[in-house]
């Protein structure tokens, strides 16, 4: 094989592209680490919240449709609101006491 300026363009360009690849490669690791669920907290009213993606610390959670026996609200939309809807009982949330929403 003849060595001229072609060749020695190509070799230079194909160890700039395994060059790159590399790095990108290396960065994955990095990457992968971060792409769990997260968590955090606790504010001052010691509350603290966690994602639901897995893996841990995933949230888990029991889904009871309650379309048979619920409320219907007539509320049809992301821009729509009602209430105040009485919910039967007393909680405290940042401070405060609520038994509507």
């Amino acid at each position: 094989m003849f060595w001229n300026d072609r060749n020695v363009s190509l070799g230079r360009r194909s160890m700039s592209a395994i060059v790159a690849i590399s790095m990108l490669l290396a960065l994955l690791p990095a990457v992968a680490d971060d792409a769990g669920a997260d968590e955090g907290g606790a504010c001052s009213f010691g509350y603290t919240w966690t994602d639901s993606l897995l893996p841990a610390p995933a949230v888990g959670y029991n889904w009871i449709e309650i379309n048979g026996t619920g409320t219907n609200t007539r509320v049809t939309g992301d821009d729509s609101y009602g209430g105040p809807y009485p919910i039967g009982f007393d909680f405290s949330f940042f401070g405060n006491t609520y038994n509507d929403f």
